[in-house]
């Protein structure tokens, strides 16, 4: 994990427990950091159910009849997913280092919310608008489907830029490094070099002895073949570096690739082991040169 990571976990972490899931004056604070999601997110909310409706009648003709009770989905909305995404901390996420269980999140997120609204407008609807025509009984689900787009590709967008960014900027890197072991370590490291261009490594694939990755694609990044193959791949990739990204692997083992690597004419470096990453003595960007 980088720094920048640690950091960003850091600030999600930074809220007292009795105030993780109230809506509290503090929370409200913290949440204007992303004031822009925000913004972006009410204007959403209005607009979305008037595009979920005409999907449902297959056109606007007949829009003018269901305003009385759009407008209200529309009040019912704004407030109810505002105050569900509150509630699931959805502002308080740093969006450039989003992962899988953040898309989760929004899912989970997002289906809350398009239950709710749709009780809460169909319980006012018929309590308190009693104006035909309502809404179909299909607009509430249409329009949770089409937030969870929303919603999830605005947040992503800003993951996706990051990585475009991280890409380019590594696009200058004076060092190509083939990563040795396309296990948790290695795409590990992979994520690492991606996330810090300022290394100077640029990853170009993984060797791996594993005949079933051979072909895959991890990260972005191809698996060339196994240790056998280092040579070829190094002269035909311009490779000048390997990094060793085997921690549980034998000391014989750790030899024999230092020595194949070796010959194909590569430095090769090594990550510290797993307990020594726990213990906080290193961090996964401390790459050192293989001591046999």
């Amino acid at each position: 994990m980088s720094a920048a990571q640690q950091q960003a976990e850091l600030e999600e972490t930074d809220t007292p427990t009795n105030e993780r899931h109230w809506v509290t004056p503090t929370l409200l604070m913290r949440v204007t950091r992303n004031r822009v999601f925000i913004g972006a997110d009410l204007l959403g909310w209005i607009v979305i159910p008037v595009l979920a409706l005409g999907l449902r009648l297959d056109g606007y003709f007949e829009l003018d009849a269901f305003v009385p009770h759009l407008m209200l989905f529309i009040a019912v909305a704004i407030v109810v997913k505002t105050a569900v995404f509150v509630s699931f901390r959805i502002y308080r996420r740093y969006w450039r280092y989003a992962s899988v269980e953040d898309l989760l999140l929004i899912v989970v997120a997002a289906a809350a919310a398009a239950l709710v609204t749709g009780v809460v407008y169909f319980l006012l609807a018929t309590t308190i608008v009693d104006v035909l025509p309502r809404l179909p009984r299909s607009v509430p689900v249409i329009d949770g489907l089409i937030s969870l787009l929303y919603v999830g590709g605005t947040r992503f967008a800003i993951r996706a830029a990051e990585r475009l960014q991280h890409k380019w900027s590594n696009g200058y890197a004076h060092n190509r490094v083939l990563i040795v072991g396309a296990g948790s370590a290695g795409t590990m490291i992979a994520k690492e070099l991606d996330a810090c261009p300022q290394l100077g490594l640029k990853p170009v694939g993984f060797i791996d002895d594993d005949q079933l990755k051979y072909g895959r694609t991890i990260l972005g990044l191809p698996v060339l073949g196994g240790r056998n193959d280092i040579a070829i791949v190094a002269r035909r990739m311009a490779v000048r570096q390997a990094v060793i990204a085997m921690p549980r692997a034998s000391g014989r083992v750790v030899r024999e690739l230092r020595d194949i690597c070796h010959d194909a004419g590569l430095t090769t470096k090594t990550i510290p082991g797993i307990f020594e990453i726990i213990s906080g003595r290193v961090q996964v960007s401390h790459l050192r040169d293989v001591r046999i």
